[in-house]
């Protein structure tokens, strides 16, 4: 059996969230609200700590995880992110109106104004992610940065003109799983410069969709102009500063 490290639990943790990451900022701009999945046990079972100071022996579920929510019997449990907010309570809390969980999404797919435009029989409108830039090297690089706009571009103007009052849309493109990040891009350079990063005092994920970007972007994604407060209200989804 192969040693599986801490880096690498890690590693995988991350690029579980990386998805996540990249479904809100998606829905974010096209001013929808994203599904967050379950995640299997087994999975959180896998990533999780390995440290004498985790109290999984006292978890009926096997799951000691802070960003994960257990419910449901000992034999078949559900897990599920906990909400990414920023602060419990306060007016920019990552709310229902902003994003919904997989059981709030069952039971919308059965409220009575939506199975008449939908039906499981009836494939949902796929709203396909064009190809972005590959990881820009260490310092940034502002063609990848444009690269990443002129995409996003697209992507709205192709919701807008098709998709625009579809109530649920289906998105593809965000698998296989790449390390990358659509507003800033991660990978295993980052990790060996951690040491660094904090030594420097700046985030660890600085996001491209800065101020210039967005206003780039408010002629045809809706949501540009709320994105910031998006990411800053759902701070545990978006994983960029």
């Amino acid at each position: 059996m192969p040693l599986v490290t801490s880096q690498m639990r890690w590693l995988a943790y991350r690029r579980m969230h990386a998805l996540i990451h990249n479904l809100v900022t998606i829905a974010a701009l096209l001013e929808r609200k994203p599904v967050i999945p379950d995640v299997p046990c087994e999975y959180i079972r896998t990533v999780q700590q390995r440290a004498a100071s985790t109290p999984v022996h006292r978890s009926r579920f096997g799951v000691s995880h802070p960003s994960i929510v257990v419910t449901g019997p000992k034999d078949k449990p559900v897990c599920r992110l906990a909400p990414g907010t920023w602060r419990p309570g306060g007016p920019d809390q990552c709310y229902h109106n902003r994003i919904m969980s997989q059981f709030d999404y069952d039971d919308f797919l059965t409220s009575e104004h939506v199975t008449p435009a939908w039906t499981p029989q009836k494939p949902l409108p796929n709203l396909t992610l064009p190809q972005l830039p590959v990881e820009p090297p260490a310092g940034g690089d502002a063609s990848a940065t444009e690269g990443m706009v002129d995409a996003l571009k697209r992507l709205c103007a192709a919701h807008g003109k098709s998709h625009a009052t579809e109530q649920l849309l289906q998105l593809d493109g965000l698998l296989p799983i790449r390390d990358l990040l659509i507003d800033a891009a991660i990978g295993t350079s980052e990790f060996a410069s951690e040491r660094a990063r904090l030594a420097s005092g700046r985030p660890r994920w600085r996001s491209q969709l800065q101020g210039a970007q967005l206003r780039e972007l408010e002629g045809v994604c809706p949501g540009a102009k709320q994105l910031i407060g998006w990411r800053k209200a759902c701070v545990g989804y978006f994983l960029a500063e």
